[in-house]
């Protein structure tokens, strides 16, 4: 006996390696970690993932995103990224960076567009907080743009109206249409 162990040993190893790798592969779904992949059984192509960070660097540009949701759902040709309970945070070079909350969204790789929806909650590093119900994220030009009725409030002024542009590389905010703004005392000076 002793002579058929010395001799088999790596096979015998091997199966048992093999061996403890089907156990725990052919057991119950339920006791694996959420964190894996689970199918989407909606009949459409493409897969679902919980709680994903994905992030975004181009340091030709100096931008920076990183997105945190509860669940992500993946095309199956991996282009097209639709997300729920996120938050998304931009960050352009030494500028201060926006974070962005809400309730659903969706990137799309080709286009480099990221599109944010429902009750969204902004916040700047300077102290300045966005609510609007949907906007739009270029990677390329890395601006932010909505034509929904958009509030900002801050330190120095608050200002509310319908649609907005904000150019993250160059500092460059502008709304529409509709614009009321409230100068603080504090932050503003003849």
């Amino acid at each position: 006996m002793t002579g058929f162990l010395k001799r088999h040993w790596p096979l015998l190893g091997i199966a048992l390696i093999m061996g403890v790798a089907l156990f725990y592969l052919a057991g119950p779904s339920d006791e694996l970690p959420e964190k894996i992949v689970e199918r989407d059984l909606s009949g459409e192509e493409g897969f679902t993932l919980q709680d994903i960070h994905y992030s975004q660097d181009n340091p030709d540009e100096g931008i920076r995103w990183d997105l945190r949701a509860k669940e992500a759902r993946i095309t199956k040709d991996r282009k097209v990224i639709s997300f729920r309970d996120f938050r998304l945070k931009l960050k352009s070079g030494n500028r201060p960076s926006i974070e962005i909350e809400g309730g659903r969204g969706e990137y799309d790789k080709d286009s480099g567009r990221i599109n944010l929806w429902d009750n969204l909650k902004g916040r700047t590093e300077n102290g300045y907080r966005i609510t609007t119900d949907h906007v739009q994220y270029q990677q390329g030009t890395a601006c932010l743009k909505t034509d929904s009725t958009v509030r900002i409030t801050g330190p120095a002024f608050s200002v509310e109206g319908k649609g907005l542009y904000i150019d993250l590389k160059r500092e460059f905010l502008s709304l529409h249409a509709g614009v009321t703004t409230i100068v603080k005392s504090e932050g503003f000076t003849l």
